[in-house]
């Protein structure tokens, strides 16, 4: 599957925790940016005009879907809309 998943996330945000955690558990591969601790991290979360964490940018088959908040539906249908995989 050919996608890229990236978490926007401040470090004292439990549903950025939850979020993180989810992505692990389902072997969905990732990449974290501390919005707090990063300044270039920080800079793209607001050129995004976000607010709130989490901030998922999804890129699949050329389409970006952001994603506010810890929406795990969400990222399966986007994750695997089209596939043979089937959560268990």
């Amino acid at each position: 599957m050919n996608y890229s998943v990236t978490v926007y996330i401040n470090p004292n945000c439990g549903p950025c925790k939850e979020l993180k955690k989810w992505l692990n558990e389902k072997e969905i591969s990732f990449t974290e940016k501390d919005i707090v601790n990063d300044e270039k991290a920080y800079e793209e979360f607001k050129e995004a005009n976000q607010i709130f964490t989490p901030f998922t940018v999804i890129q699949k088959e050329g389409k970006k879907h952001n994603i506010v908040g810890g929406h795990k539906k969400r990222i399966e249908k986007i994750l695997f809309s089209g596939s043979l995989f089937k959560w268990g």
